[in-house]
């Protein structure tokens, strides 16, 4: 066989072999995205269900965010509660810590849950929105995050901010604070939730 059609041979051989390759890969890109899309649409639906609306254009392209674990920080809570409140008394080692100052008590609980409640004039808006003061007061507890709502209800105002960890969103936990009179009056118990702490990397995935 004369040494032209060989190499004509061996350079379609390759050929083949390239573009058979080419579409493998493209189908196992198409499937993985497939895939992604599906867990996607699955992750909102249950979101969903449990009451928590996000919209798939607001989340981060890149999720490969490590899985992290936090323990309950009692001395985080005491500094959150003077913060709060000036001077606060209170503490102890149950599942649930109550504190007391001037600007009125803050609830801690095991489960990241916290509420409080302000007495009058502690809290006032002066010239801020609700939306401005409720960050603002957040960030006295080291509560960084997104105001995704604004209700007004029988001459109430509540805010609702999600928090944010290293710059991503926890869905979970959020703060719900109302306003009455202009000014904060309490952090809703049972809607409000947060991260403290030291996170330390999780096993698995």
């Amino acid at each position: 066989m004369e040494w032209s059609k060989l190499k004509n041979m061996i350079l379609l051989t390759l050929l083949t072999v390239n573009v058979f390759l080419l579409v493998l890969v493209t189908v196992r890109e198409v499937r993985s995205n497939r895939y992604r899309q599906d867990a996607l649409q699955n992750t909102l639906g249950v979101l969903a269900k449990s009451g928590i609306a996000v919209q798939a254009g607001s989340l981060p392209g890149d999720t490969a965010h490590a899985p992290l674990t936090m323990e309950r920080d009692r001395a985080r809570e005491a500094e959150a509660a003077s913060a709060l409140l000036g001077e606060a008394g209170g503490g102890g080692q149950g599942a649930a810590t109550l504190y007391t100052g001037g600007k009125g008590t803050v609830l801690f609980s095991r489960n990241g849950e916290f509420s409080a409640s302000f007495r009058e004039g502690a809290y006032p808006l002066d010239s801020l929105t609700e939306r401005e003061h409720a960050l603002d007061t957040l960030g006295l507890i080291g509560f960084e995050g997104q105001v995704t709502s604004v209700r007004e209800k029988d001459g109430q105002t509540a805010v609702t901010v999600r928090q944010s960890w290293q710059g991503v969103p926890v869905f979970t936990c959020r703060a719900v604070l109302v306003y009455e009179g202009g000014e904060l009056r309490s952090i809703r118990s049972g809607e409000s939730r947060r991260l403290t702490g030291e996170p330390e990397a999780a096993g698995g995935t």
